[in-house]
């Protein structure tokens, strides 16, 4: 699995640098812009290439998806700690039965009926 991981994203890599080659001439293009909001003054851009304005917007993607990810991080980390209090419990409670059983079997085996082994068998079902 893990060779077919980094073939797989050297693919995709050598795809991305076959679309940007290929594509120099618009990469390369200098551009400016402009924000002219009605409260603020304009804000005129420096000349710059096309792939650092691409750059940027990837990048504040990146960013955007991290921030909106984070609230989901956090009910995660909450529900595993959560979860692995559940089975620690579970866990207490189980081995304390498992005690319970062994000294029953040990203790008190000839003491007790028939009838309270049976009934003992049809709890533990």
């Amino acid at each position: 699995m893990n060779k077919f991981k980094f073939v797989f994203g050297f693919l995709i890599i050598g795809l991305l640098g076959l679309i940007v080659y290929q594509n120099q001439e618009l990469f390369l293009n200098k551009q400016s812009f402009r924000i002219y909001l009605f409260f603020m003054d304009e804000y005129q851009a420096p000349h710059l290439p096309n792939a650092v304005f691409f750059l940027v917007c990837f990048l504040i993607g990146l960013l955007i998806s991290y921030f909106l990810s984070l609230s989901e991080r956090f009910k995660s980390k909450k529900m595993i700690k959560s979860l692995n209090a559940s089975v620690a419990s579970h866990v207490r409670e189980l081995s304390a039965l498992k005690g319970e059983v062994e000294s029953i079997k040990t203790g008190a085996g000839g003491d007790k009926p028939n009838g309270a082994d049976d009934s003992a068998k049809a709890q533990s079902a």
